[in-house]
């Protein structure tokens, strides 16, 4: 279940991070579709207790993720799972949006791509390849 929460929870946060465009004149700059409009901002996702966290109600998961207008952005976790078991991790991402599939790509070049489904303004709901899911919400 860990496992299977970070492989999630990276794809989220992959798929949640965007920078803001500078507004210069790149001429190489595609605006964002409707969809990834949709995604820029910050967002987490808790999950309280930790799946892992013997239902410690001071144990949880949390997801985030920040989609820039520039389709560039950071995403990652936090989690405790008891007192000496806390982990932390962040990446920068690019990253690409259709209505349903959402595309991270890290910078060591290695990409993963998740189902999404906006719930609405403010929460959308990232699905992974085992049929599980994290909402998250704009923050």
């Amino acid at each position: 279940m860990k496992s299977n929460l970070k492989k999630l929870f990276l794809i989220v946060t992959i798929c949640t991070t965007i920078i803001a465009c500078s507004g210069g004149d790149d001429s190489s700059f595609v605006p964002l579709n409707q969809s990834e409009n949709q995604l820029v901002g910050r967002w987490e996702s808790l999950t309280t207790p930790h799946p892992n966290g013997n239902n410690n109600p001071n144990t949880y998961f949390k997801s985030f993720a920040t989609f820039r207008s520039d389709r560039t952005g950071i995403n990652g976790f936090n989690e405790v799972i008891s007192p000496v078991d806390q982990f932390s991790e962040s990446n920068n991402i690019k990253w690409k949006a259709t209505n349903t599939t959402l595309t991270v790509t890290y910078e060591d070049n290695t990409e993963e791509t998740g189902n999404y489904q906006l719930i609405d303004s403010n929460n959308f709901r990232l699905i992974n390849p085992n049929g599980e899911s994290l909402v998250f919400t704009k923050q």
